[in-house]
């Protein structure tokens, strides 16, 4: 296998999907049954890795063990990474919460954040998510 010949094959299609993809489409213009291997694994097993939100939409993200409020600069295989993130460590009311999407508007059991700005989560941990127009806190609200 030539990978001068791949890394040539990159820099000419640099507006495709990914490495991996290009990767596939190099293996299978070469005959090789790999190039259909990851292109499986890409569209199954690799797609459950893509976070479904797009750059510029804000979420309110529930991990395995942490929720987090922001806006999505970048996403990729495995990762999302968020900027003006707050990590929520009470949630308060979380219907409330969803409905208003505003954390200093919930009364009663009030939520807190605490703001980290970037943050880069992997896609793995994630269990649940809330797309909305969510006003991002700036600072720490307990």
């Amino acid at each position: 296998m030539n990978h001068d010949a791949f890394l040539a094959t990159i820099r000419e299609r640099p507006d495709e999907l990914g490495p991996l993809h290009v990767y596939a489409d190099w293996l299978e213009e070469h005959g090789d049954p790999g190039g259909e291997q990851i292109r499986n694994y890409l569209n199954g097993e690799g797609a459950m890795l893509q976070f479904p939100g797009e750059v510029g939409e804000r979420f309110l993200i529930c991990t395995v063990t942490l929720y987090y409020v922001g806006e999505i600069v970048e996403k990729g295989l495995g990762y999302v990474s968020l900027k003006n993130s707050s990590w929520v460590h009470w949630t308060g009311r979380l219907s409330d919460l969803c409905r208003l999407k505003d954390f200093s508007k919930v009364r009663g059991r009030t939520p807190r954040t605490e703001f980290c700005g970037p943050v880069i989560l992997a896609t793995q941990s994630i269990v649940s998510w809330y797309p909305g127009d969510w006003l991002l806190p700036t600072e720490a609200m307990t």
